[in-house]
């Protein structure tokens, strides 16, 4: 608690004192990272923003008009390839631009009633403490608390916004145009979500009514609790092993995986699977 609050003043451009900064160094130390609440998007915030309302302008079909998707006639909700914020624009729904009004429409992340559901404890991180020969599981992992509908909100990734050339880590999401979202240094508890080839979550890219884009991460089926929860870390399975697995074959252990780490490492000496790190 201390050491969030140390970081929160420290985001507010507030001097931290030794107590503040020596608690915050603690807090890395011992996690890993400097928790945050917000992306940092440094010196791209105004890039970001301009990108985007650029894009809004140029568009047809917002020229001088407020685009509203017409789901209520036909649909239950607005999580569907028909929906006009949810597919061409990939835009968050408010009460302005939803035919649902208020209601939760299911592409809504930013709302007071989402942001109340996800401020409750939802997961808990486990550490895999078994031996890595025995159990192909790394490093942390998330469980559910709480049971999850499908297309709920499991909450947002939040990290460092970065150009994606820019030493990429195995904590980047893409958020398109260039653009990555890094959770190595500075991010949130979602960084612990592991990978799955099947996962029971998915990754999400919205713009939002700010017209940054942001990341969060959905549930694509129903989650009891206890269940690990999972996304998959990315479509390509070319990327998946170059940047993720380090060639060196996947540890997510479902029936459907790409390429199970226990092939890789009966081909492979100890020594070159010590250094592992899967985000």
């Amino acid at each position: 608690g201390e050491a969030i609050r140390a970081v929160l003043l420290e985001k507010r451009g507030t001097v931290l004192n030794d107590t503040q900064s020596q608690l915050l160094e603690k807090f890395q130390e011992s996690n890993g990272y400097i928790p945050i609440t917000e992306n940092d998007c440094g010196i791209y915030r105004q890039v970001l923003t301009a990108n985007e309302e650029l894009k809004t302008k140029s568009s047809p079909r917002l020229k001088g008009k407020q685009i509203t998707c017409q789901c209520k006639q036909n649909h239950p909700n607005c999580v569907h390839s028909e929906c006009a914020n949810n597919n061409e624009f990939s835009r968050e729904c408010d009460q302005n631009n939803c035919s649902f009004g208020e209601t939760d429409c299911g592409n809504r992340f930013t709302t007071p009633m989402q942001v109340r559901a996800q401020s409750r404890a939802r997961f808990v991180v486990v550490e895999f403490k078994s031996d890595k020969y025995s159990d192909p599981r790394v490093g942390s992992g998330a469980k559910a608390v709480v049971p999850f509908s499908e297309n709920e909100i499991i909450g947002e990734y939040i990290g460092e916004v970065k150009k994606r050339e820019e030493n990429m880590s195995n904590y980047c999401v893409d958020i398109g145009e260039g653009y990555v979202i890094d959770a190595e240094k500075k991010g949130n508890a979602m960084r612990f979500i592991q990978h799955s080839c099947d996962p029971n979550c998915e990754l999400i890219v919205r713009v939002h009514q700010d017209m940054r884009k942001r990341a969060w991460i959905r549930a694509s089926k129903p989650i009891a609790v206890g269940e690990w929860i999972t996304y998959k870390y990315h479509s390509n399975p070319a990327v998946l092993q170059q940047f993720f697995f380090n060639n060196q074959g996947c540890v997510c252990g479902s029936k459907r995986c790409l390429k199970p780490r226990e092939i890789a490492i009966q081909n492979a000496a100890p020594a070159d699977i010590d250094d592992e790190k899967i985000g």
